[in-house]
C-alpha cells in the first residue's frame, strides 16, 4: 500500500495540468496561476486525510479546492487576479499544440471576450473547457444540478459567442 506521500504525488502528477490551466484560464497571468495552483494543492495535502472518495472524486474534490481558493483571493486581491493584455505575452510552458495556441492571437481574442463574461460564466467555461470535466462534476462543484449546469453553461456559451461576432470573429471552431 502507498504512503500517504506517494499517494498524494500521484494525485499532484495527475491533475496538476488540470488546476494549472483551470487558473491561467481564469486569470491569464502566469505567476498568479503558480500561486494559486500551488496554494491548492497545499490545502489539499493539508487537508487530504478527510477525502472521502465516496462523496466525489479527487478531481471534484481538487476543483472545489481550487474555487474555493479562486474565489478567497479574488475577494482579496480584485484587481491584481486579472491582467491587461500586455501581461499576455509571457505564457506559460505547455505542450506544442497548447503553446502554439498561446503564441498566436486567438487567446487575447477569447480572453478579451472573456471578459465581457460576468465571473460566474467564465468559472463554468474555465471548469468546462480547460480542466476538461463534465456537467455533471461541474455541478457537484458549484453546488447545482446537472439540468441547471447544464443550462447555465449553454447560456454562458451563447453570450461568449456573441460578444465574439460583437468583436468582429465569424469562425469560433
Amino acid at each position: 500500500m502507498l504512503s500517504i506521500n506517494e499517494q498524494f504525488t500521484q494525485i499532484y502528477d495527475v491533475h496538476y495540468r488540470m488546476l494549472y490551466r483551470y487558473f491561467f484560464y481564469k486569470t491569464g497571468n502566469k505567476q498568479v496561476t503558480e500561486d494559486l495552483t500551488s496554494e491548492t494543492f497545499l490545502k489539499a495535502y493539508i487537508n487530504f486525510a478527510h477525502f472521502d472518495d465516496k462523496k466525489a472524486s479527487i478531481q471534484t474534490w481538487l476543483m472545489t479546492l481550487a474555487k474555493n481558493i479562486y474565489i478567497d483571493n479574488y475577494r482579496k486581491y480584485k484587481n491584481q487576479l486579472y491582467v491587461s493584455d500586455e501581461s499576455l505575452i509571457e505564457m506559460p510552458d505547455m505542450t506544442d499544440f497548447e503553446e502554439s495556441l498561446f503564441k498566436t492571437d486567438t487567446y487575447k481574442i477569447l480572453y478579451k471576450a472573456m471578459s465581457g463574461l460576468n465571473d460566474k460564466e467564465r468559472n463554468l467555461i474555465a471548469l468546462k473547457y480547460s480542466s476538461e470535466l463534465k456537467n455533471k462534476e461541474i455541478a457537484l462543484i458549484i453546488g447545482k444540478s446537472e439540468r441547471h449546469t447544464a443550462v447555465m453553461l449553454g447560456r454562458a456559451i451563447t453570450k461568449l459567442k456573441k460578444i465574439l461576432i460583437k468583436m468582429g470573429v465569424d469562425s469560433y471552431e
